[in-house]
């Protein structure tokens, strides 16, 4: 029988054209299939390019983003682009725009496939990883060769495998992971290695909050990072329409690392680093008191919807401090146009937010530099001294929430103690956990203040749960990026008036599966019509095994529901796998699987 092998080795013996794998440091060449370049460093391949009197590129897929020199003061960098755009069509490489985004989570939305090998003229290449994909940074020159035919030569590297265990806390991120393994580590730590995380704590890390991690392995000096392919990677696909996409990628049972490390995510705090390198990492309450003069939020480190999304909802209702710069500055086209569409960017610019373009922007000093002596906090992935546009810079890097509490108070501030100041419950929580005979009045109520809303669910769903749960509306919008969130009740749930609200409202806010001891029959009966899962716990005591800050998981679910009554419904934070069953009749598993009653009629009509 072979020998159990990582996902690394599976990956690299995927794309392996020659070379000794087994032995560490040797040069191997890689097959690419896919190849990143950015603006700052594209223009040095397209010269080279031309200078090889290149055609067209010989890998399937390359897209040139126009991501770092954004800032026009005159017309240098837009003859860049200009440039650019003209020699992608040239030799067959896709062009993504200014505006378009920062090019590492826009490839991910866009273009990156888990299982295929991504080389970028850009360090953070290394992102990509988060997808289940291998990934490498390279120079402009090398990436060039690439493009023109030539395979991917690197030094093969050890695999160190860190093992995740337990959730986060509240208050606490994906970027307090990456801050911890600098501590530990340092930013020579990764150096001659490729990162493989694993564990069960990984399926508790939406694909944007293991990009978070994968990102910033460049900063441990790592080859790269990776992570498996599962069902959080697979909503990250679906979530952008590209779901077939997806194939399910992890390490084999019993696979052997050649470096070990082990982070229990419920034992984290907020981290900082200190200025000017990525790990002088201490904790936050180690700081506290600090003035802030500028808080950032944003960047390839933390491009995702909920990193600014949370922020909006420590901010709505308040005021920024007056004396902090509050720089936001969404990673994407696509999070900005959500944010907007939920209403949260409304909430950051009441604030006193300052909204920059979809870009790396500060990042790399390309505007909103700090002031003299000041100090910044930034959620960038760098802060070495000099990098954000002035010699004597005082960056720290720290989290989103981190970076919005100093926002509010003007001074490095423990965002667990903002909460508790502040009242501020935490909107990152995937489930509700409820009583015997919810009613559909507690689910959405009646009455004059929320019916004037009927014929309109975004605005009545802001009523759900709100004698039970005031935050459910905002807690549930913030799980929407993970794959929406799911409510666990006992017996009965549903009683009451027939109205379609109940179910529509949550809907809307994201609700994915209802997991109960037993339903109401017109309550079950309308979740079926709107496409929302309905499960009955087989052992009603299972009821009691589950927490409110527990994230449900169910594998495959159209696979499941069609093969049989018994549906498993994993619990990855505690290792555990419930038994429930669904109710459905065959014309109710059709009307299931194409997402609701009107789909199906749509579908029969068409038929």
């Amino acid at each position: 029988m072979a020998n159990p092998r990582t996902l690394t080795q599976k990956l690299i013996d995927n794309h392996l054209i020659d070379g000794d794998v087994a032995r560490p440091g040797e040069e191997i060449r890689l097959k690419v299939d896919q190849v990143l370049l950015q603006d700052a460093t594209g223009t040095l391949t397209m010269l080279a390019l031309d200078a090889m009197e290149l055609d067209r590129i010989q890998v399937g897929t390359a897209c040139q983003y126009v991501d770092h020199n954004l800032l026009q003061a005159d017309y240098r960098n837009r003859d860049d682009h200009v440039f650019l755009q003209t020699s992608a069509a040239r030799f067959g490489i896709r062009f993504a725009p200014p505006g378009t985004g920062v090019s590492h989570p826009v490839h991910m939305e866009r273009l990156g496939v888990p299982g295929k090998l991504l080389a970028g003229s850009d360090s953070h290449t290394c992102a990509a990883g988060s997808l289940g994909m291998l990934s490498f940074g390279a120079g402009s020159i090398e990436i060039a060769s690439v493009l023109a035919g030539e395979h991917l030569s690197i030094s093969m590297p050890e695999v160190m495998g860190v093992r995740l265990t337990g959730r986060l806390p509240p208050w606490v991120s994906a970027k307090d992971i990456i801050l911890e393994m600098l501590r530990r580590h340092s930013v020579k730590g990764g150096t001659g290695r490729i990162i493989e995380y694993h564990g069960p704590g990984v399926a508790t890390l939406t694909a944007m909050d293991r990009h978070v991690i994968a990102n910033m392995g460049a900063e441990l000096g790592a080859t790269t990072s990776v992570f498996p392919s599962d069902a959080q990677t697979r909503r990250f696909l679906r979530d952008h329409d590209r779901e077939l996409d997806w194939s399910e990628l992890a390490a084999d049972e019993g696979a052997s690392y050649a470096h070990t490390d082990e982070i229990d995510l419920s034992s984290l705090e907020p981290l900082i680093a200190l200025p000017s390198s990525p790990d002088k990492v201490v904790p936050v309450r180690e700081v506290v008191g600090r003035p802030v003069h500028q808080s950032y939020i944003g960047s390839s480190a933390n491009p995702g919807y909920r990193d600014l999304a949370i922020a909006a909802l420590m901010v709505e209702g308040r005021q920024v401090h007056p004396e902090v710069s509050f720089d936001l500055n969404p990673a994407s086209r696509q999070v900005l146009t959500d944010l907007a569409t939920e209403g949260l960017l409304a909430h950051l610019i009441a604030a006193g937010g300052r909204l920059h373009q979809t870009g790396c922007n500060g990042c790399m000093g390309m505007g909103q530099v700090p002031a003299t002596a000041q100090n910044s906090l930034r959620t960038t992935p760098r802060n070495f001294p000099g990098r954000s546009g002035i010699a004597d810079d005082h960056v720290f890097l720290c989290s989103p929430e981190t970076a919005t509490a100093a926002a509010l108070t003007g001074k490095i501030t423990d965002p667990r103690e903002l909460a508790d100041s502040l009242g501020l419950g935490y909107p990152d929580t995937d489930l509700l956990k409820m009583g015997d005979d919810i009613t559909t009045d507690t689910i959405n109520p009646a009455g004059s203040e929320a019916m004037p809303y009927r014929s309109n669910v975004q605005a009545i769903s802001q009523f759900c749960f709100r004698d039970l749960e005031q935050e459910y509306p905002q807690r549930a919008v913030a799980s929407c990026e993970s794959g929406g969130h799911a409510l666990v009740a006992g017996h009965n749930y549903g009683q009451g008036s027939s109205r379609e609200h109940a179910v529509l409202a949550p809907q809307y806010l994201g609700l994915r599966l209802v997991l109960a001891k037993s339903f109401a029959r017109i309550h079950y009966q309308n979740l079926v019509n709107a496409g929302i899962l309905a499960l009955v716990f087989q052992n009603p005591e299972d009821y009691d095994r589950l927490d409110q800050e527990d994230v449900l998981e169910v594998v495959d679910v159209h696979g499941q529901v069609e093969a049989s009554r018994e549906v498993i419904v994993r619990v990855p934070g505690k290792d555990l796998d419930l038994r429930a069953e669904h109710r459905m009749s065959e014309r109710q598993r059709d009307i299931f699987h194409v997402g609701g009653l009107i789909n199906w009629l749509r579908r029969k009509k068409t038929a």
